[in-house]
């Protein structure tokens, strides 16, 4: 197989660990995540502030996407 066939069908898929949203018990929203290696990780968010959690997670969002393509060159 040459080197451009080889390029035209390889690629990469990265791992991403399944991530559950709800509303807590408690009156939280919950984010939690569990990783491949059986470790939880969990984040409680005041109702109040989740709208301004979302605007701040859309900002890093955009910069991951930058980053993602400056750093494919």
């Amino acid at each position: 197989m040459s080197e451009k066939e080889q390029e035209a069908t390889s690629f990469v898929i990265e791992q991403r660990d399944k991530i559950e949203i709800y509303a807590g018990e408690h009156g939280h929203v919950v984010i939690k995540q569990d990783s491949y290696t059986g470790e939880e990780s969990v984040v409680l968010i005041h109702p109040d502030d989740v709208e301004l959690v979302i605007r701040h997670i859309l900002a890093a969002r955009d910069e991951a996407y930058e980053i993602r393509a400056t750093s494919k060159t």
